[in-house]
């Protein structure tokens, strides 16, 4: 399989390949399904398709899912598609926040209230903005959350500025500096609570 972001996030999450977790595209072709695809970035498409379908859309139990029968839970913040992030806990979407959408969650809608801000894109191609939301919330709502075993912070960055402007471009190198400060500031909250081991 080529290399897909969808394709890949949904191996990620259910550690086993595309042909048993089932999703092997980014656009599937799903007959019967509204237009006969499924755009897996859509987290609309995810969260309707088993209802309209009765099949699931992940073949495989994610981590989420595991996690979720022990009374865990794994909670991810992401500046990716809707679609993309719902795929790490897709059963769970009340624990995945991304600045589009609050998955139809009453406590999400509230989180997004909260850190209302202007996510028009960046004029210099590097998705800042919605990087910068995904990790204000990851740090302010899920880092210290005790049910949590396992935390995803999934930025769209600097997978879309090689996308659109290659490797080693200056918008790449800006957004890779964006994705290192990122990490600085996690792992100096992490340090603050006295989470390090």
């Amino acid at each position: 399989y080529p290399s897909e972001t969808r394709v890949s996030m949904s191996t990620l999450t259910t550690g086993v390949y595309p042909g048993k977790h089932g999703i092997v595209a980014n656009l599937m072709y799903m007959p019967g399904f509204k237009e006969n695809f499924v755009q897996t970035g859509n987290h609309l498409h995810l969260l309707s398709y088993e209802e309209e379908t009765g099949e699931p859309i992940l073949m495989a139990p994610t981590l989420g899912d595991r996690l979720n029968k022990r009374g865990m839970q794994l909670s991810a913040a992401a500046s990716s598609s809707p679609g993309a992030s719902l795929l790490w806990n897709i059963h769970h979407p009340e624990k995945i926040m991304n600045p589009a959408t609050d998955y139809g969650q009453s406590t999400l809608a509230e989180i997004h209230k909260k850190y209302a801000t202007d996510l028009t894109e960046d004029i210099d191609g590097v998705k800042r903005k919605k990087s910068l939301w995904a990790l204000q919330a990851f740090i302010s709502e899920q880092l210290k959350a005790e049910a949590n075993r396992v935390l995803v912070l999934w930025l769209a960055e600097p997978d879309s500025s090689q996308h659109y402007y290659g490797l080693g471009s200056r918008e790449n190198l800006q957004a890779l500096r964006m994705v290192d400060e990122c990490l600085k500031e996690v792992l100096d909250h992490i340090k603050k609570l006295g989470m390090q081991k």
